[in-house]
């Protein structure tokens, strides 16, 4: 991780007991749509089957950015985390200083399959041919350590490449569309992977989790003390995501 700040504040989550509102953060990534589905939208509301059946509320809370979704977290303004297993391996030690925080991963949303990839110009045709160029990415995300797995099943190491990193994958796909002259390949997900050759027929994927689809694990962690004190809430919110992949 390069320059992984430390969580700005830690308190207590916030919970109204008469209105009972879970609030659930979340990226744009299509392994979410289970949640969206079972809670009918992503405002709180009476048709949402964690209310009809489970008795409590969720909202779901767009943070793009995984450390701002992590300090919301850490702070109480939302009760989940969002996250890929290796990011949440980067967020523990910062997390677990504070026990409240601690995160309690209950649930796997999806494998990447397809969702997570490599956009390269021009000659590029594997992953020895990105040694020495300029690759935008995402900070403290997926990304980084789709791009680690693959330099060094390649035989390669991280500094071998140069990188160039920005706050969230779609900005990192913006900054490869947009700076044909510097930046030679970016790592970013589905839709902007796919969007990008569409767009540019000097553009091509060079790698996705569809050849990979072991590797990234979407999840979500619940705060420590959240779990302690309504475990019925998360099991409720466990039984409705499953009910809503069915639905999707």
């Amino acid at each position: 991780a390069q320059n992984l700040p430390a969580v700005k504040g830690v308190s207590a989550y916030k919970w109204d007991p008469d209105k009972k509102i879970l609030r659930f953060s979340y990226n744009v990534w299509s392994g979410w749509l289970p949640v969206i589905a079972a809670n009918h939208g992503t405002k709180a509301n009476d048709d949402s089957v964690f209310w009809k059946k489970y008795g409590f509320h969720v909202e779901l809370v767009l943070m793009d950015d995984p450390v701002i979704a992590r300090d919301a977290y850490a702070s109480g303004d939302v009760h989940t985390l969002w996250g890929t297993v290796d990011m949440m391996v980067l967020f523990v030690p910062e997390l677990v200083r504070d026990s409240r925080t601690a995160p309690r991963i209950v649930q796997q949303i999806d494998w990447s399959s397809g969702g997570d990839g490599i956009v390269v110009r021009g000659g590029i045709n594997n992953v020895a041919g990105l040694r020495g160029k300029t690759i935008a990415l995402a900070n403290n995300s997926p990304s980084q350590y789709y791009l680690t797995s693959l330099l060094l099943s390649a035989g390669m190491k991280p500094g071998d490449v140069k990188t160039k990193y920005t706050a969230t994958a779609f900005e990192a796909a913006a900054a490869f569309a947009g700076d044909a002259k510097n930046i030679d390949a970016c790592v970013s997900w589905s839709p902007d992977i796919y969007k990008i050759p569409e767009r540019d027929k000097n553009a091509h994927i060079l790698s996705s989790t569809k050849d990979a689809s072991k590797l990234i694990a979407d999840v979500y962690a619940i705060r420590a003390d959240f779990c302690r004190d309504h475990p019925d809430v998360v099991e409720g919110l466990v039984a409705g995501i499953f009910e809503g992949m069915e639905m999707v």
